[in-house]
C-alpha cells in the first residue's frame, strides 16, 4: 500500500526502550511471547492465595477469579547501584524500584550515559496507587514522625519521576503524572511536547503498575469490566472483559532534527493529545498500527447503552479529527479499539467510521511485520 505521508520536521524518534512484563523480563522476551501466542496470566491455587493474605471467604466465593498477569522478582533491587540505603530500598514502593531499572535500561539500550551526556534528559512517567503497600509502610512507622516523612518520600507514587531523575542525574523536566489507564500514553505525549518546545534534548516516558497482594485475583460481577474466566480475548467474538495485571515500560525519545542514527520507529504527535506510530525503514515511511485514545474513553464501561454510545461517538470524532489534521484517509491506517475490544464495540465503531469491521480489528497479516 502506497503511503503519501510527508514528514513535517516534528517527528520524534524512539531510540531506546525497556520493559518488565508478566512472563517476560525484557522487551525481547515480551515480543517472543506475542509472536508465539503465549498467554502470561498466572492462575493461583487456594493455598497460594491464603498464604498471600486473601480471606478464606473470598477465596471460596465461586465468582472470585484466581488469575492475574503478575511480575516475578518484584522485590529484587540493587540499592547501591542507585545510591539508596538498605532502609530506603526496603521501604520503597516496588513500583518505584522497578521503574528505576526500566529508565536505566532504556538509556542503556540507546547508549546514553546521563553522567556524560551534555544535553538535558527529561522524564515523564506515572504509577498506580498501591494501597496495600502504602498502608503497610505507613503503619510500620506511625509512631515516628521522621520515619513517616522518609517513608512517604520513597513510598508515594507522586515522587516517582523526581526520585528517578535525581538518582540517575537527569537534568531536564521531571513530571509525575496520572491519567488512569492512559498514563503512559499521556506521558509520551507530554514528553513529545517537551522535546518540541526545547525543554529537553531527549526524554524518557513510561509508566509502571505493581499492585499488592502480588498473588491475587478479582471478584467477577456481571456487566462490569472484568473477564468472567480470567482470560483477556481482545478483538474476539467471545471477549467478555479484561484482566488487570502488573508491568512497567519506558521509551527514550529524541526529535529527528537531532542527530539520530538508524532508528526503528518514529512517533508522531499532532499536538492535540492524540498519538500515532509510524515505522521507518530504508528512508521511507511504511504503515503501522495507529491507536487513538481519549482520556474520557478510559472511564467508560459497558454498563449502559447511553454511555456506550458516548464512547463510540467520542472515539469516532477524535479519529476523524486526527485524520483531518494529518491529511490521512481511512485506508492509510489500521484501527485498534482499546479496553472494551469486543464485537459490539468493533461493529459500532466501524459503522460510524464508514469502515468494514475487519478494518477496525488489528490486521495481523497486513501490519504484523512492520
Amino acid at each position: 500500500m502506497q503511503n503519501n505521508y510527508i514528514e513535517t520536521g516534528l517527528e520524534i524518534a524512539v531510540i531506546g526502550m525497556s520493559g518488565r512484563f508478566p512472563g517476560a523480563e525484557n522487551v525481547e522476551e515480551f515480543w517472543n511471547n506475542l509472536i508465539n501466542g503465549v498467554e502470561s496470566v498466572t492462575k493461583f491455587s487456594n493455598e497460594e492465595l491464603l498464604e498471600e493474605g486473601i480471606s478464606a471467604e473470598l477465596v471460596d466465593n465461586p465468582n472470585y477469579v484466581k488469575s492475574k498477569p503478575m511480575l516475578n522478582n518484584i522485590y529484587s533491587f540493587d540499592a547501591a547501584l542507585f545510591g539508596y540505603t538498605n532502609w530506603e530500598a526496603e521501604n520503597m514502593d516496588p513500583q518505584i524500584r522497578i521503574f528505576h531499572e526500566c529508565v536505566y535500561h532504556a538509556l542503556e539500550n540507546a547508549g546514553y550515559n546521563p553522567d556524560t551526556y551534555k544535553g538535558r534528559i527529561g522524564l515523564y512517567a506515572g504509577a498506580s496507587v498501591d494501597v496495600e503497600w502504602l498502608k503497610k509502610s505507613m503503619l510500620a512507622h506511625e509512631s515516628r514522625d521522621m520515619d513517616i516523612l522518609q517513608t512517604g518520600i520513597v513510598s508515594y507514587k507522586d515522587f516517582l519521576s523526581q526520585l528517578v531523575s535525581y538518582k540517575l542525574n537527569l537534568t531536564g523536566p521531571s513530571y509525575t503524572i496520572y491519567t488512569a489507564c492512559s498514563t503512559s500514553l499521556a506521558a509520551i505525549h507530554l514528553a513529545c511536547q517537551g522535546l518540541l518546545l526545547g525543554d529537553c534534548n531527549i526524554a524518557v516516558a513510561g509508566g509502571v503498575t505493581v499492585i499488592h497482594p502480588n498473588k491475587s485475583g478479582y471478584l467477577y460481577e456481571e456487566g462490569r469490566i472484568y473477564s468472567k474466566d480470567g482470560h483477556c480475548k481482545p478483538f474476539d467474538n467471545n471477549a467478555d472483559g479484561t484482566v488487570f495485571g502488573d508491568g512497567a515500560g519506558a521509551v527514550l525519545l529524541e526529535p529527528t532534527t537531532e542527530e539520530v542514527g538508524i532508528v526503528d520507529s518514529i512517533l508522531r504527535t499532532d499536538g492535540s493529545g492524540r498519538q500515532f506510530l509510524h515505522q521507518k525503514s530504508g528512508g521511507s515511511v511504511s504503515p503501522a498500527t495507529h491507536e487513538t485514545v481519549d482520556a474520557k474513553q478510559h472511564f467508560v464501561h459497558q454498563e449502559g447503552q447511553a454511555v456506550f454510545k458516548f464512547a463510540v461517538t467520542n472515539m469516532a470524532e477524535v479519529s476523524a479529527e486526527i485524520m483531518e489534521k494529518n491529511n490521512l484517509k481511512s485506508e492509510d491506517v489500521a484501527w485498534l479499539v482499546p479496553h472494551q475490544a469486543n464485537k459490539r464495540i468493533i461493529d459500532a465503531t466501524a459503522n460510524r467510521m464508514g469502515l468494514p469491521p475487519e478494518k477496525v480489528m488489528l490486521n495481523i497479516q497486513k501490519y504484523g511485520n512492520t
